[in-house]
């Protein structure tokens, strides 16, 4: 996914609203710099503490600190551009705020003003939402994370004794997948975490990586990260179980799914007291894989929807 051609399109595209929801505020903000440019648009950055001003430009415009009074400057000047609203999500709620945003968007036909919304989370009443389009950062996969670490091993090794990373070849093939799919500055700072603490690469640090991924998306919900996982040598019995899962193994976590989707998963069925639980631990064990529980008391609700809610999340 090229993040630039896509940001690109959607100016292109002469949405007046756009919306971000990021924890990577200074990577969206660089290719907003760079899609203005391309577009041959100003790029303007409004945030609570540092007010409105050009991209290019440190002074703020007098009294644009407020959101309302930043929205109101924007509503009367004719500068066709990008305004970049950096965590507005709190004031969004205001009625006066909302209805200046949509006379804004209203009236880009005549004067183009692009809003863009940057926060971690942004909710936008109907009237807004049907006027705006929604921008993802693409996150990186297994190659770039390779790449990182390479990266990461390096510097590690030029800054220290020159010794290079030690570390078995299975957790650092597994360190790469479970950092694959994060937030790149998150995925940075781990794995410098995990070769810096000793130079040192082990299983220790797939289980603070598990832990961080489960924290980043929400802990204390239905779900619950279960480190303590088995092996199948505690697992008696199931031999046809145990074949069928090392067969299986590339299929579900490996790369010979030649492009197909991998299955959804196992079920596993048995009376009370045969070794589900156990088993299930001894796959995630077997596989590399994380192993989350879901707590069906806290599932359900006694409000109406809410249940439903608390599985859609959950899954």
């Amino acid at each position: 996914m090229n993040d630039l051609h896509d940001l690109a399109l959607i100016l292109q595209s002469r949405f007046p609203l756009v919306v971000v929801e990021t924890h990577e505020e200074p990577r969206v903000v660089a290719l907003l710099e760079q899609a203005a440019n391309l577009e041959g648009l100003a790029l303007f950055i409004w945030s609570v503490a540092d007010g409105l001003r050009r991209s290019s430009n440190t002074q703020p415009i007098t009294q644009t600190y407020e959101f309302l009074d930043a929205l109101r400057h924007i509503d009367k000047t004719q500068q066709n551009g990008v305004y970049v609203m950096l965590d507005a999500h709190p004031y969004l709620a205001e009625p006066v705020n909302a209805r200046l945003v949509r006379e804004i968007a209203n009236e880009y036909n005549k004067t183009a003003r692009t809003l863009v919304f940057v926060s971690p989370r942004i909710e936008l009443n109907a009237e807004l939402a049907r006027m705006s389009a929604r921008f993802a950062l693409s996150v990186p996969g297994l190659e770039a994370i390779q790449g990182l670490l390479r990266e990461e091993m390096q510097l590690w090794a030029r800054q220290g004794n020159g010794e290079p990373v030690r570390g078995e070849k299975e957790a650092l093939h597994l360190l790469a997948r479970h950092l694959s799919g994060m937030a790149l500055d998150d995925a940075r700072r781990l794995a410098r975490q995990a070769i810096r603490n000793d130079g040192l690469i082990t299983h220790q640090d797939i289980d603070h990586v598990l832990r961080f991924k489960y924290d980043a998306l929400g802990a204390g919900s239905v779900l619950s990260l279960e480190l303590d996982t088995a092996s199948f040598a505690q697992v008696g019995g199931v031999k046809r179980l145990k074949h069928w899962l090392e067969l299986r193994r590339d299929v579900f976590v490996g790369d010979a799914g030649a492009g197909l989707q991998p299955p959804k998963g196992i079920m596993l069925l048995g009376v009370q007291g045969s070794g589900k639980s156990l088993a299930a631990k001894a796959v995630a064990g077997a596989w590399g894989v994380p192993l989350l529980r879901l707590d069906f008391a806290t599932l359900y609700n006694k409000f109406f929807g809410e249940t439903e809610r608390n599985l859609r999340e959950a899954l």
